[in-house]
């Protein structure tokens, strides 16, 4: 995790992120409370306050095309001044009047969100709300763009597996491991994941390959969240398994903020 006095991780240096673990990233786009919503430039600053290395960014389009940061259910711009409308209906001038409900909080685009990541030496995971968004070559091109002009390329990871947004961006972002070079690890064949990642719930960790795949370059990133686990169980099971992921040597979790005292200061 980020210690007072290191700067913008760089997801490409080992010996680097080996030094800052267990890296953690901010879920829904930083610290969420009642007055810093997800993806809101309140919830990213309290990320950088409390030592996150990354914010999880939600990346939907506006009517024009822009990228911008909002999570909603189905893309719906519920819990803000605009009601149940879709993203995608607005412009992105008129995204910048609506307010999250309760705050003076307002709809970021991807473009003012990875200003403040970067003002705050925060790398970031971008969430390309896939089967919601479509990743045009266009799309793709302006997330690539946006990410070089705020310097952020190296210390960019995305959890959306798409092509296109890989091919723009280039080898500098990580993106996720896939299921074949998962399979050809557990046979014994020597894949390099360079570049690459596991991500996923825990019981979907294939935990006898923690070691293999950080031994062919891969970071190994738990997702801890609230709402994966029973409710009635509160936040023993996740407190569980972070427990235990770090004893196997994962390098880093994406947590809700509920669990960040599990970590230290």
């Amino acid at each position: 995790m980020k210690q007072p006095g290191i700067g913008l991780i760089d997801l490409h240096d080992l010996d680097a992120l080996a030094a800052r673990r267990p890296l953690l990233i901010a879920h829904r786009g930083g610290v969420v409370t009642a007055a810093s919503p997800e993806n809101s430039g309140a919830a990213i600053r309290l990320a950088a306050s409390e030592g996150y290395d990354l914010v999880e960014l939600d990346v939907r389009v506006g009517r024009d095309g822009e990228p911008v940061l909002f999570h909603g259910a189905r893309g719906r711009l519920v819990g803000t001044s605009a009601g149940d409308v879709p993203v995608d209906a607005l412009t992105v001038a008129e995204l910048g009047a609506v307010r999250y409900d309760g705050t003076d909080e307002r709809v970021l685009t991807l473009d003012e969100g990875l200003a403040r990541c970067r003002s705050l030496d925060l790398g970031v995971m971008l969430d390309v709300k896939i089967g919601e968004v479509d990743v045009t070559p266009a799309l793709a091109a302006r997330i690539a763009a946006l990410l070089a002009a705020h310097g952020l390329t190296r210390a960019a990871m995305t959890i959306s597996p798409v092509p296109r947004l890989c091919e723009a961006v280039g080898p500098e972002l990580l993106f996720p491991t896939g299921a074949d070079e998962l399979r050809q690890l557990a046979e014994g064949d020597g894949p390099d994941l360079r570049g690459r990642f596991w991500f996923g719930i825990p019981k979907h960790l294939p935990e006898e390959l923690i070691g293999p795949m950080q031994h062919a370059g891969a970071l190994v990133i738990p997702a801890i969240n609230r709402f994966r686990y029973p409710r009635r169980a509160g936040l023993t099971p996740g407190r569980e398994d972070i427990a235990r992921l770090l004893a196997l040597g994962a390098d880093g979790f994406q947590i809700d903020a509920v669990y960040r005292d599990v970590f230290p200061a």
